[in-house]
């Protein structure tokens, strides 16, 4: 199973998505793109993520994000917005535009060439053509990304050409000068790795599927399939995709422009897709004639579900904006979560996991079948990174990346140990958990159904926990007898008998809870064939007695797989001196520590024991009721 958390609850409408930008005037033809078709834009025309704004000969415009940031644009000159408030972007095409953000927020300028942060009271002149581009630094200062991930912070008072590839140089005296030609794109090699059989390719122009290769690179539009049970994984430079049975290919994997660009198709079936460190890079995901495009600046880790009715996203860390096709894009965060249908992108509420667990503590948690659990998560401004791994040195990840909510969610084992850990900006840990994963262990609290009491005619004594178990009788047959009968009393009441039963063999069983907690006496009388009591039987003494000594919970109710209904019956014994928490309220015990209650409707049961200090977790799965 590659998905991490529950099926996505998406509204039928999706909230308003606000307009990050605005047009203050213009000159001349202005038109911006929005979800494939062009539109004038003319003085107060709202701009959202994901359009596009170009303008044509001697014209011009001037935008105003919404944090203040303006930009001025000249002739022949196209670019799209993008990011969200506070993280403001414009991807320029070709073209000239001079960022000014001495009265805003700041802004991030993506090109083919590179990338560069504008500071906040900074204004910079940014000029870009086929052949190359400049940028001159009127005020304040950028910081400069290169596409290696490097970085070099630029202060006011010239003009740089950075974006180049080449030194420009003269040229000869009567000749034009040529335009230096576009570095190519770098090209990714990508793998597809699977267990022996799991999973097939089939090259572009190929008739034929064959066994992946592990350590083969995979060329573009070459399909792959995963066999039923089976899994895979599609990696390049700077994304992993975990795929369990599904079909699909692999379009691209190049860097351009200080952009990472992935394609994939995924025609069904679902993958853990994983996008590490801080570059910045774009997936194009289509399937089911839909196309998805996912962006992203930052290490980010997400599920994604391929179905006939739409593409459903949800990001376990990170933060992604995400389109379709090349409609306006929606910020999705960490505990998040979107559907890509006809009707455009519609986002979901987030659906907490059955079971939370607390930070900065070990705990204990015992389910059958488990399929999410959330680690807590200190909040923190910025929000923290979280790691989370099998072992306690980290050396493996399983999920990296910022989290924005007060847990994320993942897959745990059904047996072995999680660890995670929160990071500061600066890499310090302010927060870390262990939790052990094991199979059910709460036996029912009658662990011995059947109680023997043997007839010796000394005391016996009957230790239960919980209800009291059944009784077995035993005693020595008498001769001449056909049948006996055998009497319970109280102590303090021999007349009247608490139970009784007549039986062929000497041997008689009362069923559970026939008799309770106390003191007792108990006789077999021998009969003959005529029913009369014969001789030779004698009086027994019996106490059951109440014995709450165990360590850990026992569950009555609800078993593993039980039937829920519009009452779910809960009950069982805990330790003493402990606290119960079932579905995340206090159960009330009494003073052996037995408790007894009734759900609403439920399909989860949590039980959270505290005890000594200590905390355990037993989780158990409904059928849904008929």
């Amino acid at each position: 199973m590659v998905s991490l958390a529950a099926a996505c609850t998406c509204k039928k409408e999706a909230p308003p998505v606000p307009p990050v930008a605005s047009v203050v005037s213009r000159e001349g033809a202005v038109k911006v793109e929005r979800g494939g078709k062009s539109a004038d834009a003319a003085p107060k025309t709202p701009l959202f993520t994901g359009d596009v704004l170009f303008t044509g000969a001697k014209s011009s415009c001037v935008i105003r994000y919404a944090d203040g940031t303006q930009l001025q644009v000249a002739e022949l000159t196209r670019f799209r917005l993008g990011g969200v408030p506070g993280k403001l972007t414009v991807e320029i095409e070709e073209g000239s535009i001079v960022s000014d953000a001495r009265g805003g927020g700041g802004l991030r300028v993506v090109t083919r060439y590179g990338a560069a942060e504008v500071l906040r009271g900074s204004e910079v002149q940014f000029n870009l053509s086929v052949g190359g581009g400049s940028m001159d630094v009127a005020f304040g200062e950028i910081r400069l990304v290169g596409e290696d991930g490097g970085e070099q912070v630029l202060a006011a008072g010239g003009e740089f050409d950075l974006f180049l590839k080449k030194p420009k140089s003269a040229p000869d005296a009567g000749v034009a000068a040529a335009a230096p030609a576009p570095e190519a794109p770098e090209q990714f090699a990508v793998t597809l790795s699977a267990p022996k059989g799991a999973a097939l390719v089939r090259p572009k122009g190929k008739s034929r599927f064959a066994p992946a290769q592990p350590s083969a690179p995979i060329e573009p539009g070459t399909e792959f399939q995963v066999r039923k049970g089976g899994s895979a994984l599609l990696a390049a430079s700077g994304m992993e995709l975990s795929v369990g049975s599904s079909r699909g290919s692999f379009g691209e994997a190049v860097r351009e422009g200080g952009v990472e660009r992935y394609a994939i198709g995924l025609e069904d079936g679902e993958g853990a897709l994983r996008l590490p460190g801080e570059t910045e890079r774009q997936l194009t995901l289509t399937g089911h004639g839909r196309t998805a495009v996912l962006r992203t600046r930052e290490e980010s880790q997400l599920v994604v579900r391929q179905g006939r009715s739409g593409t459903e996203v949800e990001v376990l860390s990170g933060e992604i904006e995400l389109s379709a096709a090349s409609g306006p894009s929606t910020a999705v965060r960490a505990g998040g979560r979107a559907v890509i249908s006809a009707k455009g992108v519609e986002t979901g509420s987030p659906i907490r996991p059955a079971v939370v667990l607390p930070h900065s503590k070990k705990v204990r948690v015992y389910s059958e079948a488990l399929a999410a659990v959330g680690l807590a998560v200190p909040e923190a401004q910025p929000a923290p990174r979280v790691e989370v791994a099998r072992d306690a040195q980290f050396s493996k990840l399983l999920l990296a990346g910022r989290v924005y909510g007060e847990a994320v969610t993942v897959e745990p084992p059904r047996s072995g140990e999680l660890f995670w850990r929160a990071l500061d900006g600066q890499g310090a840990v302010i927060a870390k958990g262990q939790a052990r994963f094991d199979r059910d262990n709460a036996a029912s609290p009658v662990e011995k159904p059947v109680a023997d009491v043997a007839e010796t005619g000394l005391k016996a004594s009957v230790f239960f926990q919980s209800a009291p178990p059944a009784l077995a009788f035993s005693f020595q047959p008498r001769e001449g007898a056909s049948r006996y009968r055998v009497r319970v009393y109280r102590s303090g009441d021999l007349k009247t008998p608490v139970a009784e039963k007549a039986v062929s063999e000497p041997r008689c069983t009362f069923e559970a809870g026939a008799i309770g907690e106390g003191d007792y006496v108990w006789y077999a009388a021998p009969l003959d064939p005529n029913g009369t009591e014969l001789a030779g039987g004698r009086m027994n003494k019996l106490e059951i007695v109440y014995d709450n000594s165990r360590t850990t919970l026992a569950i009555a109710h609800p078993r593993q797989g039980e039937a829920g209904g519009k009452a779910v019956p809960v009950s069982g014994v805990a330790p003493l001196g402990s606290k119960l928490y079932v579905n995340g309220k206090s159960a009330p015990l009494d003073a052996k520590g037995r408790f007894s209650l009734q759900l609403e409707r439920a399909e989860t049961v949590v039980f959270r024991l505290v005890a000594e200090g200590q905390e355990a977790f037993w989780v158990r799965q409904l059928r849904r009721h008929p």
